[in-house]
């Protein structure tokens, strides 16, 4: 039996079509954290073994300080240095008991900030009632702050600059490295950070405005159904489970859920849920991170990853004392890195020294402006007089 063609049932069936491209293209990509954090690892592997095949050094070491025995930090301890190993990085636990004061932890800090074996330090958060962790972190050398937490108790007096190879705390990394691996620009987009934490919205909101976005903080205490209407990124991280619902986003919204909660009593305890209702965004977003196995995987691969840079810098002059020839182009713009970052350290330093009054108030505001600049963009070479 054969169909008549006519310009009408043509036309019906480039309808038909069409409708089937439409909703293919409008079916969401839900973030496979896992395989970016897998990524990621691989690369960084691989970069330790193209350095080492050609420099006689150490491998890089991770010195972790755990204090209590809480479960969840426990977890995250075991999974940090499963990264570790299988990358090719020596980690270091220190498991302190429950009591151990702020004393004992600041003293054990000094000491791994002597060692020359120790790459870089973690402290597992959160601490017990009794530590400090803005005190105990800012007691970190700054060389070997992995986490990049010091930047956030720290007075921001600079924009965010997330192109000039330093620790940025792990998670906003986490969260940029998502939006750039799925090609996602957001110059010129309404983004909408829900919570305001040190840890990961301050910062991120910092660095997103750095990129040209146009930022909203918030938090679970904001009236959502007028904050993230006109969002075209929204990032939640509140801790707060399900906080978001899918008629309080538009269509086509880009979402990066770092929250993550432990079941309800009543709840299946093998499940964790994010800050998101996944079941109602889903409808409506373009991208969404699921929770778990989005924004965590990848926040591990970016710890190791920060590690592996403190342990190139700490070895720069051996580094660099590698025959361009035997350089590759990825590991010569690495040296080329090194090398700025050395600048901007040292222009990190006047600025402190200017914190601290040792210049002139006359000559201060002037020197900060130009410093701005150049942390900012460590690429342009603007002279300090």
């Amino acid at each position: 039996m054969f169909m008549k063609f006519t310009v009408k049932t043509t036309q019906h069936f480039l309808n038909v079509i069409k409708r089937s491209f439409s909703v293919q293209a409008e079916q969401p990509i839900l973030v496979n954290g896992n395989k970016i954090s897998k990524d990621v690892l691989q690369k960084v592997k691989e970069r330790i073994l193209s350095i080492r095949e050609r420099v006689n050094i150490r491998e890089p070491k991770l010195a972790i300080i755990l204090v209590g025995n809480a479960a969840d930090s426990i977890s995250y301890v075991s999974v940090k240095q499963r990264a570790c190993k299988r990358v090719g990085v020596q980690s270091e636990l220190i498991h302190l008991p429950e009591t151990t004061t702020q004393k004992e932890v600041i003293q054990i800090v000094e000491d791994l900030n002597k060692r020359e074996d120790v790459d870089s330090i973690l402290t597992q958060l959160p601490f017990p009632a009794q530590i400090s962790k803005t005190i105990v972190i800012n007691q970190i050398e700054p060389s070997k702050d992995v986490d990049g937490l010091q930047r956030c108790f720290l007075t921001q007096q600079l924009i965010w600059d997330d192109h000039n190879n330093r620790a940025l705390p792990c998670t906003p990394q986490s969260c940029l490295h998502i939006l750039d691996t799925h090609k996602i620009d957001v110059k010129g987009k309404q983004v909408v950070m829900l919570g305001k934490g040190l840890l990961v919205g301050s910062p991120l909101g910092a660095i997103l405005l750095g990129r040209g976005a146009i930022v909203s903080m918030c938090d679970k205490k904001s009236d959502l159904s007028i904050a993230l209407k006109d969002a075209d990124i929204l990032v939640s991280a509140t801790g707060v489970r399900k906080l978001v619902k899918g008629e309080q986003l538009k269509k086509g919204v880009i979402v990066i859920d770092v929250g993550c909660s432990r079941p309800l009593p009543h709840e299946d305890q093998s499940s964790i849920v994010g800050d998101v209702e996944f079941e109602s965004v889903i409808l409506k977003a373009s991208l969404l991170t699921p929770v778990p196995g989005g924004v965590g995987p990848v926040t591990v691969s970016m710890l190791i990853q920060n590690v592996v840079k403190q342990w190139e810098r700490n070895n720069s002059v051996l580094i660099s004392q590698v025959k361009f020839e035997d350089v590759n182009q990825q590991d010569r713009e690495s040296l080329d890195s090194m090398e700025k970052e050395q600048q901007v350290d040292s222009h990190q330093k006047q600025i402190n020294d200017i914190n601290e009054g040792i210049y002139k108030e006359e000559i201060a505001d002037q020197q900060q402006e130009k410093l701005k600049k150049i942390i900012q963009n460590p690429k342009k070479d603007i002279l300090i007089q």
